[in-house]
């Protein structure tokens, strides 16, 4: 949202492994929590997202917390896709797109990883 500026009020996404085992039933929007990033300022919770299996298909999700790039600014990121589309138009849109946005903003040459085995279901 373009109101998540650094001067704004804190906020954050949330996955729902956070959700649960912080706010169990409850509605976790509009609830504030504290976080480690900006001094452990707190911050509210303006979203709930699913869980994402950052460290192999066998492990349960790790409660995780997603903060705005704009309010807390980072050197780096990761950018993960999943497409049908064919791999090598999408880098060469991609490069393009982000050098359209920003030409001095280096960019290491975009890589494939292979697909998972198979995903459980939620």
């Amino acid at each position: 949202d373009a109101t998540d500026q650094a001067q704004s009020a804190a906020v954050v996404v949330i996955n729902q492994s956070l959700a649960r085992r912080y706010f169990g039933s409850q509605d976790p929007i509009g609830k504030r929590l504290r976080t480690s990033q900006g001094g452990e300022a707190w911050a509210e919770v303006i979203g709930v997202v699913g869980d994402t299996l950052q460290y192999g298909l066998d492990n349960a999700a790790d409660p995780q917390v997603y903060l705005p790039m704009s309010q807390i600014p980072r050197r780096d990121f990761y950018l993960l896709l999943n497409t049908s589309l064919d791999a090598d138009a999408l880098r060469a849109t991609l490069v393009r797109t982000v050098s359209e946005l920003d030409a001095g903003l280096p960019m290491p040459p975009p890589k494939s990883i292979p697909p998972p085995k198979s995903i459980p279901p939620p």
